[in-house]
């Protein structure tokens, strides 16, 4: 069951319920709270906050200073969820009592790893709609609205996560030849990740496929410019090979939409074999074909029990009527 609130860190750190956003206190509470949140029902000790919170710059009394900002937070929660989530202070450290799929980036990585095993079945169009919804979850940059070196990496490496969920959803989606849908998405993505290899190889894919091969190349020699110009390196071996393929017009790149689901072996047969014709009863064969000298005849068995005298049947058990 879905918590009734839900506490976001894929954009501006919130806590919302019952449709509302809450304040939940200055930049420093909020980057305590994100630090809880991410590893929630689990002891976070003092000093790790402490680092994480001021990096090598602490104040003289930190450990007041932590302390406050705790106390605040606490009465923010509790002023907006009453006892469903509780924050716990501990020997060393401190815990938030909250349900991982309250806090959306645990949602998010719960969809990425169901995609994960989807693929692994071959089942791309499920993976897709869930990597899909997991995208949903983010409403901006992570961890928006707060700074520190820890949040810097910790951004990096949640956008990181973000881009491997994107490109895996683009994959299960050419999988499934949804090429013409997906070039003018990738064609926005390429302005937020202009060198991304991945991406870059995805776009000239879906062009090639969709009757665009010039620009797929031009595309590749765009690339290649920028990647001696900027970096002073050649496209790697991947998009070199792509390259060569759609100038060889290699038809394997030609889209085969995937099946949802591996088509299902037919099992054995089971049936007797059918005869070659019917043997036996050469009489009854006669009659029915109506062949010259037969005839029909309409035979009625009654069992004796059936034939008492009030119902003005003799009792006999057996009475046959030619034609």
């Amino acid at each position: 069951m879905q918590a009734d609130h839900e506490f976001r860190i894929l954009g501006p750190i919130q806590l919302r319920s019952a449709g509302q956003s809450h304040d939940i206190g200055s930049a420093r509470a909020r980057c305590v709270l994100a630090i809880l949140l991410l590893t929630p029902r689990t002891v976070v000790s003092a000093d790790a906050l402490i680092d994480r919170l001021w990096d090598t710059r602490p104040p003289a009394k930190v450990r007041t200073s932590l302390f406050s900002y705790i106390s605040r937070l606490r009465a923010s929660l509790r002023q907006a969820l009453g006892d469903r989530v509780q924050l716990h202070g501990q020997p060393g450290g401190y815990v938030l009592d909250v349900d991982p799929e309250a806090v959306d980036v645990h949602r998010f990585r719960r969809l990425r790893r169901q995609a994960d095993a989807l693929t692994g079945s071959d089942d791309f169009e499920d993976a897709a709609l869930l990597l899909r919804e997991a995208a949903e979850l983010w409403h901006g940059p992570a961890l928006a609205g707060i700074q520190g070196d820890w949040v810097g990496r910790m951004r990096d490496t949640l956008e990181e996560e973000r881009r491997a969920a994107l490109v895996a959803r683009i994959e299960a989606e050419l999988k499934l030849g949804l090429d013409a849908d997906l070039v003018g998405e990738l064609h926005g993505l390429l302005t937020r990740y202009p060198l991304d290899e991945t991406l870059i190889a995805y776009q000239m894919t879906a062009l090639y496929r969709t009757g665009r091969a010039g620009d797929a190349l031009s595309l590749y020699r765009d690339t290649r410019c920028h990647l001696v110009e900027e970096q002073g390196t050649e496209p790697g071996p991947a998009l070199a090979a792509l390259h060569q393929r759609i100038l060889a017009g290699d038809p394997d790149l030609a889209a085969v939409p995937a099946a949802k689901h591996a088509a299902r072996a037919p099992g054995p047969e089971t049936l007797p074999p059918q005869p070659a014709e019917f043997v036996g009863r050469d009489a009854e064969l006669a009659v029915l074909a109506g062949e010259p000298g037969t005839t029909a005849q309409l035979s009625i068995i009654i069992p004796p029990r059936l034939c008492p005298s009030r119902i003005g049947f003799a009792d006999q058990p057996r009475r046959t009527i030619s034609s």
